[in-house]
């Protein structure tokens, strides 16, 4: 029936007909290629720059069309990618350490470089002042010697010692003892100066020892009868000038300073004396003596 309904084709017609179905199924084909050629670009693209979105499903199946290959090769660079940071993070706490351990060591170098220099220039100083007092002594033994002699007291020219008595407590019968002091007798004895201060009383006499060296101090029994020692050291001695410095030890601590001036003459003595004790403040007096021998 249908047959019949169908128009019959020409002999010219029927040709025309599958040469424009061949040319539409080609037509159609290149399209296809061409658009799979272009996903392909577009998928090498995007893995080149490590572009690549893969779009996971709930059930964790990969969406995108993309290749597993392309998508494990862009999971490597990524890893590869993260390994790299990872490095340069590790490299500059080195690089941060190293740094800090370098700067520790530096301010070290200049800790010890400026303690070399302190003690160079303190070791500096002391050689510059033993040098000084190598050539100028403090302790001159040709001036100690002009000292040298018996002198008396002049009595109308000196001061009393009330002062001193009065700072060192001394009791009345004591001092009644000190106005009977009536000279001095200097000498050299090996290496020491002995200094006797004369009393009219002979037990009150005393004699002190003092090292010629200038630096080494003796030990002596203290000038005002206490219990306890002193140590004496000669100080200085230089033209007609000498000083003797006593440091007092025991309950009533203290020093005492001697200045022997020689005068112009060579046979007068001045001598200055001062103290100090701790608590009890301080006191001077001057004596004036006369060289009857030397």
């Amino acid at each position: 029936m249908c047959a019949f309904l169908t128009p019959p084709l020409s002999t010219t017609a029927l040709p025309k007909a599958l040469i424009g179905i061949t040319c539409t199924c080609i037509v159609l084909a290149r399209a296809r290629q061409r658009q799979s050629r272009e996903a392909a670009r577009s998928a090498s693209a995007k893995t080149m720059d490590g572009g690549t979105i893969l779009e996971r499903r709930a059930g964790g199946s990969v969406t995108g069309g993309v290749n597993p290959k392309v998508a494990s090769a862009a999971v490597a660079l990524g890893h590869v990618q993260a390994l790299a940071s990872f490095t340069k993070l590790v490299s500059s706490v080195r690089v941060y350490r190293l740094l800090q351990s370098s700067l520790q060591s530096m301010w070290l170098m200049v800790a010890m470089g400026a303690a070399i220099v302190k003690a160079w220039a303190e070791g500096l100083q002391k050689q510059q002042a033993d040098a000084h007092h190598a050539v100028i002594p403090a302790v001159q033994v040709e001036a100690v010697k002009s000292f040298c002699g018996t002198w008396v007291k002049d009595i109308g020219s000196s001061e009393p010692m009330d002062s001193f008595c009065d700072m060192f407590g001394v009791p009345r019968f004591l001092r009644q003892a000190t106005r009977l002091m009536s000279g001095l007798e200097v000498t050299i004895l090996g290496d020491a100066l002995l200094v006797k201060q004369v009393c009219k009383i002979g037990f009150m006499s005393m004699t002190e020892s003092y090292p010629l060296d200038g630096v080494h101090s003796s030990v002596q029994r203290r000038r005002d009868m206490r219990s306890g020692k002193q140590l004496g050291k000669l100080v200085s001695a230089a033209e007609g000038q000498m000083q003797l410095r006593v440091v007092f030890d025991g309950r009533l601590p203290g020093e005492a300073l001697d200045t022997l001036q020689l005068q112009e003459d060579g046979n007068t003595l001045v001598v200055q004396h001062k103290a100090s004790l701790m608590g009890k403040g301080s006191a001077h007096f001057r004596e004036v003596y006369r060289r009857v021998k030397r």
